[in-house]
């Protein structure tokens, strides 16, 4: 049973999905938006030197680099249902998964 004796790693993996993944594409957005006029192109090269570092790897791997583009929204979605996952455990709730109740 690991009920609440691993809130600290969830957390941690969360945070590190945000930090590395969700981030630098959020903080692009936002300053493009709310930023100082022109500062547009500076958070999009942010951005593109952040995700594209990782094109090559996905390369090697075999896969299409082009989806490097949607790695924030699936961190985003990982670390949405592992907080849900981890905060029905620590509540007592239970996990569901592939309609199988775990307490």
């Amino acid at each position: 049973r690991l009920r609440g004796r691993r809130p600290v790693a969830a957390l941690a993996t969360v945070a590190g999905l945000g930090a590395t993944l969700v981030w630098p594409a959020l903080g692009a957005v936002l300053a493009a938006l709310a930023g100082p006029p022109g500062w547009g192109w500076v958070a999009a090269l942010g951005v593109l030197l952040v995700h594209g570092a990782g094109v090559p790897f996905r390369a090697r791997r075999g896969e299409d680099p082009r989806w490097s583009s949607t790695a924030p929204l699936g961190a985003a979605l990982v670390a949405a249902f592992l907080l849900e996952s981890a905060m029905r455990d620590w509540l007592g709730l239970g996990v569901r998964w592939k309609d199988r109740r775990y307490t």
